[in-house]
């Protein structure tokens, strides 16, 4: 089984966070720490089982021996703050700015990605600051179906997919505003 438990996705993130800004990994007392473990024995199961699952390579022998490898089971998807529209996928790299990995407990497809809400513009329908939007860029959408838009100029928005805005492609697949529909929340507490 290679799905993480929430504090596991906790630890995961921040090693992956922690390798991008510093370059190499934390120690287990800077693991310890930064998520309120109560020693280092608590880090060393849950970097252990992370270990087991796929997602990090751990040389013991080095203090900051930590090696970031994502899951070899296709469990980790791009993490992405800052999107620009007209947006046609995640390989239209000037648009888009990835903050790191997450770990998600099911297998998706390239054009998936995490959207972490840095606002409470979304607050509304229920999304709040911090939250991650799992997203597909691609792929056919349903009336009813809720999408993830940018209208040029304004703030990110959920929408709920009418047969107007489908018959118009005023949104979906092809529209200057659509960035992808919503497939899960994951709420960050």
């Amino acid at each position: 089984m290679n799905e993480l438990t929430p504090r596991q996705n906790d630890v995961y993130l921040h090693l992956v966070k922690y390798v991008r800004e510093n370059g190499n990994g934390p120690t287990l007392r800077e693991i310890m720490a930064a998520l309120g473990f109560a020693s280092t024995n608590a880090v060393r199961q849950h970097l252990e089982r992370l270990a087991k699952k796929g997602f990090i390579e751990r040389n013991e022998n080095i203090s900051r021996g930590i090696k970031i490898i994502g899951n070899r089971a296709g469990r980790s998807i791009p993490l992405v703050e800052n999107l620009q529209v007209p947006f046609s996928g995640l390989s239209d790299r000037d648009k888009v700015e990835s903050i790191g990995q997450i770990a998600v407990g099911a297998e998706f497809s390239d054009t998936v990605f995490a959207y972490k809400v840095k606002d409470g513009n979304l607050s509304a329908e229920g999304i709040h600051e911090n939250d991650h939007l799992i997203v597909d860029s691609a792929g056919e959408c349903e009336i009813g179906q809720l999408a993830l838009i940018k209208p040029t100029g304004e703030v990110m928005g959920i929408r709920r997919l009418t047969r107007y805005d489908l018959d118009q492609n005023r949104i979906g697949p092809g529209s200057e505003i659509f960035i992808g529909k919503l497939l899960e929340l994951i709420r960050v507490i």
